[in-house]
């Protein structure tokens, strides 16, 4: 009995033992390792395809949805990373508050599953055609993907959604992000090429940042003030100026990516799309590092090739010291200084260009630097109101500290204008202005008819007399009463040359002089008779010619200068001037650039 028992305990014993063998087989998962972590493989091994492009707008065929979505799984298998693009009216009209909203539920649906790996890694972009904006959502854990690499990838899309091209939009997207992945990734080129003038649709976009430093250039703590010094440009002059910084130029030559960047990032003012745009690639060595500037619109009349390529020249120290901040704070400050230059301003000195107008009564001395005593203003004044009087030109004497950015000439130009000086139609008149810190190269222009009158010959020899004056003597109020005392000299002649008469003496006198200094000439000649021949004047024994050299008293070189090489064939020096055009047939000036 006993050993039935014991029998009886080892069976049950086994049984247990096989039937928890059997459910642990049962419970044990038996998916490859290589496909549970592929969470958009389907039960048959392949990827989904449901829900990779989506359009809802209608912008594409349905066989060209299908390609991207091949495109899509290959980016997959290459990265392993998912994305996804829709393409919608508005979040809105699905009922969702945002983006997020939108994307995190379709993302944690259920019936599709979105994400690659574990971490369900995945980017999600979604383009709403009402606001014509491309946002993107990460899933999962991706930092390999720069900000850069998603900005270039909106440009694109835009662009070509602009030129009813969603297809390579949706390819550039990929393209784009694959690339900042996968550092060897091929280009894809467009396969419709529509980057022509035909295509390209230009407009102004506020909404985007006119500082797009990705390659972190200015310090976080000044990124605020440059934006706003971009926006008072942009508002003041009329020019859409732009600072863009970064690791690569999209496989393009600098000055290509350049010209196109502007395009198809929509920048420009009005019409022209007027605007300036400063590049900086910051590559890996010295060789991929460059700087360039590219010009559209009326900009290209205002920025001419010396005016880019003394930019170029003041940045380069800058540059190379590694002082990158500094330089493009340079490049804005020449850039706001050729803007002076070259356009009116709306307001100067107090007054609206709108209300510019003729001031008779106004001081002619105008002594903001508050070096001239007030009895020396007076001489002045009554000086000057007698030439006005009597030549009908007006004189401006001006001091000033600040001159607000301007050059000097451009400052005293607008002073004279904005203030309302000059007499007559044409505003005729003649004026100076000093400054403390360059008192020995102030600056004197003539303006209307007197500019006829005093020429580049008579303002030199002006300028030589006064500045002379005051650099040796150091008196203000001195070298300004010799600037209008020889302005008055100057218009004398100029105005009132010697009358007939008088001219007739001056002649009679010049021929009397003349003809005495022959006559004393012509008695000091000791030749009796003509000599038939030169021997006749030499006498015989009187020289000795020992030897003979041959010297070469003069010559005329004339000099071509050699044209330089071009940027990109690796020289740190490339041409700023000419006109080009871009990728979509818009018109561009500048180029050119330095390696750094």
């Amino acid at each position: 009995m006993k050993k039935l028992l014991r029998v009886f305990w080892m069976l049950l014993f086994m049984l247990v033992l096989l039937t928890s063998m059997a459910a642990a087989e049962e419970n044990e998962d038996t998916t490859p390792v290589e496909e549970k972590t592929k969470a958009s493989l389907s039960e048959d091994g392949n990827y989904y395809i449901f829900g990779r492009m989506i359009d809802l707008t209608e912008s594409m065929t349905a066989e060209e949805r299908m390609e991207v979505n091949h495109y899509i799984i290959q980016f997959i298998e290459s990265t392993e990373c998912d994305i996804t693009l829709y393409m919608i009216k508005s979040v809105e009209s699905f009922g969702y508050a945002s983006v997020d909203e939108f994307a995190d539920n379709y993302y944690y649906s259920e019936t599709y599953p979105y994400g690659y790996g574990e971490g369900g890694d995945c980017v999600f972009f979604v383009y709403e055609q009402e606001k014509n904006e491309l946002s993107m959502v990460y899933f999962g854990d991706i930092p390999r993907i720069s900000t850069w690499a998603v900005m270039k990838a909106k440009w694109y899309f835009n662009y070509y959604l602009r030129s009813n091209d969603a297809y390579d939009g949706a390819i550039g997207v990929i393209d784009r992000i694959w690339r900042d992945l996968e550092e060897y990734h091929p280009y894809t080129e467009p396969v419709s090429n529509k980057m022509s003038a035909t295509w390209f649709v230009p407009f102004h976009d506020e909404k985007i940042d006119r500082l797009l430093d990705f390659s972190r250039l200015i310090p976080d703590e000044d990124t605020d003030s440059v934006k706003a010094r971009l926006a008072e440009l942009r508002r003041k002059y009329g020019v859409d100026v732009i600072v863009l910084t970064a690791p690569d130029s999209d496989g393009l030559d600098a000055e290509a990516f350049n010209d196109d960047f502007y395009d198809y990032g929509g920048f420009g003012v009005g019409e022209e799309r007027t605007g300036i745009i400063l590049f900086v690639r910051m590559g890996p060595t010295s060789a991929d590092r460059f700087y360039t500037i590219s010009t559209c619109g009326y900009a290209i009349d205002y920025f001419e090739k010396d005016d880019i390529e003394h930019i170029y020249d003041e940045m380069l120290p800058d540059f190379r010291n590694g002082r990158y901040d500094r330089g493009i704070m340079l490049c804005l400050d020449l850039i706001e200084k050729q803007l002076k230059h070259v356009i009116e301003p709306e307001e100067f000195a107090g007054v609206l260009k709108e209300d510019i107008k003729k001031r008779p009564n106004a001081d002619r001395v105008v002594d903001l630097a508050d070096v001239l005593s007030d009895s020396q203003i007076d001489k002045l004044e009554t000086r000057i109101e007698k030439i006005r009087d009597k030549f009908h030109t007006d004189v401006l004497v001006l001091t000033a500290d600040d001159l607000d950015g301007y050059a000097p000439e451009d400052y005293l130009r607008y002073y004279y204008k904005y203030r309302g000086y000059g007499e007559g139609d044409t505003r005729s008149g003649v004026a100076i202005l000093i400054t403390k810190d360059r008192a020995d190269r102030g600056t004197i222009q003539a303006y209307g008819k007197a500019a006829k009158l005093f020429d580049e010959k008579a303002l030199n020899r002006l300028s030589s007399i006064v500045y002379g004056s005051l650099t040796s003597k150091r008196d203000y109020g001195s070298a300004m009463d010799t600037f209008v005392r020889k302005v008055g000299f100057f218009a004398q002649w100029k105005h009132f040359p010697m009358q007939t008469s008088t001219f007739v003496v001056f002649l009679v006198i010049v021929w009397l002089i003349v003809t005495t200094m022959a006559k004393v000439k012509k008695a000091s000649n000791k030749t009796i008779s003509r000599a038939l021949s030169a021997g006749q004047y030499v006498e015989p024994g009187s020289y000795v010619v020992n030897s003979v050299n041959e010297v070469f008293l003069n010559s005329k070189v004339t000099k071509q200068r050699r044209p330089e090489p071009s940027s990109s064939g690796g020289s740190s020096r490339g041409g700023g001037g000419g006109t080009h055009h871009s990728s979509s047939g818009t018109s561009h000036g500048g180029g050119g650039g330095r390696h750094f």
